[in-house]
C-alpha cells in the first residue's frame, strides 16, 4: 500500500512525468467512462484498482488537496467491502477534512 501511495504522490507531484506527459496520461477523451492511460477519474480523484483471486486493491489521489488513499481487501462477494468503492470514498473524505 505504501508503494501505491508513493507512486501516486510522485506522479501528481511531477516527479515521474513531465507536465505534458501527465496531461496526456490524464486525457480521458478516448477511454470512455473516465478512463485514461492506465488511470481513471472518479470525478474528484484519480487512481486504479485491480485484483487477483481472493484479493482486491485500489489507490486514488485527489490532486487539489494532495490526499491519497490505498485500500486492500481479501474478500470477494456481494457483502464484502470492495476496494474500488472504498478508496474513492475515503480519498474524497480525506480531501474534504
Amino acid at each position: 500500500m505504501t508503494d501505491l501511495v508513493t507512486f501516486l504522490h510522485g506522479l501528481f507531484a511531477g516527479d515521474l512525468l513531465t507536465d505534458a506527459l501527465l496531461e496526456a496520461m490524464l486525457d480521458t477523451s478516448s477511454g470512455g467512462s473516465g478512463y485514461a492511460l492506465g488511470i481513471y477519474s472518479t470525478g474528484s480523484g484519480w487512481g486504479h484498482d485491480g485484483g487477483i483471486s481472493g484479493f482486491l486493491s485500489a489507490a486514488f489521489h485527489e490532486p487539489t488537496s494532495g490526499a491519497t488513499v490505498a485500500v486492500a481487501t481479501n474478500r470477494f462477494g456481494p457483502d464484502a467491502p470492495q476496494a474500488d468503492e472504498l478508496a474513492p470514498q475515503l480519498v474524497s473524505l480525506a480531501a474534504n477534512s
